[in-house]
Formats: structure tokens, C-alpha cells, sequence
């Protein structure tokens, strides 16, 4: 199938862009991926590989929107209407838990949004 061909490889590209340009105790570069491609293509099977071999935080905002909700945090009480609903979480409030996630430590020397 060639959508699959082609996801394949994708990923392998990005996991091959990012070994370039980022090691993780030798340099002190940050990182910044983005993991995108239709669903099943790998991104969420890559993204862990390359957070361990370079020492970045993995994203991925259904977890994280998931996690909000659990917790029963103010955010994720928003978020959970909007899902509950059938409808999208707003823009506004994903980038707002990508911002406070960014904080954490663990993402000092960058990410991958998943």
C-alpha cells in the first residue's frame, strides 16, 4: 500500500532529521519535532525512541488533554465539555497545556509534539 510506503518513511526521516541535529550529551542544542502524519503511520512508536536518544519530552496532547481531565483540572474540566459534546477541544486550550507543559524541566533541551 503506498500511503504506508510513504508513512514509513516519513518517519524514518524524522528520526533520521532529528539524529542530526540533536545529540543529547554532547550538545547543547534544543530541539523542536514535530510529529505529524495520518493515523497509524508511527508516529507515537518513534516519537519514544527519539526522546530517549536525545533527551527531549515527548507531547502528545490527546495524553496530555486525557491526563487534564483525570486530574480534574480546571483545563481539563473545559476540555472534558468539548469532548463530551462531540466537538473539538479549542485551539486556545491545547496550546495552553503545550505552554505549561513546555515548563517542566524535562523539556529543557526541547520536545516532540505528538
Amino acid at each position: 500500500h503506498t500511503t504506508g510506503v510513504a508513512a514509513r518513511l516519513l518517519c524514518w526521516w524524522l528520526t533520521r532529521a532529528v539524529s542530526l541535529r540533536c545529540a543529547c550529551p554532547t550538545h547543547l542544542r534544543t530541539g523542536r519535532v514535530l510529529a505529524a502524519g495520518p493515523p497509524g503511520c508511527g508516529k507515537g512508536s518513534q516519537s519514544p525512541a527519539i526522546k530517549q536518544e536525545h533527551c527531549l519530552c515527548h507531547l502528545a496532547t490527546g495524553d496530555m488533554l486525557r491526563a487534564a481531565v483525570k486530574a480534574g483540572t480546571e483545563l481539563g474540566k473545559t476540555a472534558k465539555k468539548a469532548m463530551d459534546s462531540g466537538g473539538l477541544v479549542s485551539d486556545d486550550l491545547v496550546v495552553g497545556i503545550i505552554e505549561d507543559a513546555v515548563k517542566a524541566p524535562e523539556c529543557s533541551k526541547g520536545f516532540i509534539l505528538d
